[in-house]
């Protein structure tokens, strides 16, 4: 489990829906989650967007394993 929890995203903190290996969203990318598979590495890099740009601000590498699933993620504190 990927606790993301204690994040705080915008006035209302929110995260969006997992996006899995989509792009972020060229609007407001805003509480956004997304990953791509690294096949050279055998890793997941994780990408956090913290503010409306479609640039990551935080950056999370798993290795051993090839997909995640929005289950995989803990967004809320209850």
């Amino acid at each position: 489990m990927i606790d993301l929890s204690s994040l705080y995203f915008g006035a209302n903190g929110a995260f969006k829906p997992f996006i899995g290996r989509a792009p972020f969203s060229g609007e407001d990318a805003t509480g956004e989650v997304r990953y791509e598979y690294d096949a050279a590495s055998r890793s997941v890099m994780v990408y956090v967007s913290a503010d409306p740009s479609s640039d990551a601000e935080g950056v999370l590498r798993i290795m051993g394993i090839s997909s995640l699933s929005v289950s995989d993620f803990n967004f809320w504190d209850w």
